[in-house]
């Protein structure tokens, strides 16, 4: 943002507690840009560029596994692949993968 021309003047502004309250600032003017992913700031009617893109992952002790099955499965089930698949911004090419730590 700051390539950009935009320049922080975090004493102008509250912080925001969420993606849908920056979405709020932006679109009601109250701020002129803002940091939130993508599906929440097209839901407001507000363009959207990349800054990065971060994995997230689910991290359980292995005792824990089979109390996170259930959770497992659901995800894992095509409709909610598909429901998933269907927000923009989310890459879901490597849902399901069971990684262990060393």
């Amino acid at each position: 943002m700051l390539t950009a021309g935009c320049v922080p003047r975090p004493e102008l502004g509250e912080p925001a507690e969420s993606h849908l309250a920056v979405a709020a600032a932006v679109a009601t003017g109250a701020a002129d840009v803002g940091l939130a992913v993508r599906a929440v700031a097209e839901s407001a009617g507000l363009d959207w560029v990349p800054v990065i893109s971060e994995p997230f992952e689910l991290a359980l002790e292995p005792a824990a596994k089979n109390g996170a099955e259930s959770l497992l499965a659901t995800l894992a089930e095509s409709s909610v692949q598909a429901q998933l698949a269907s927000m923009p911004g989310y890459d879901l090419s490597r849902s399901g993968e069971l990684r262990v730590a060393a």
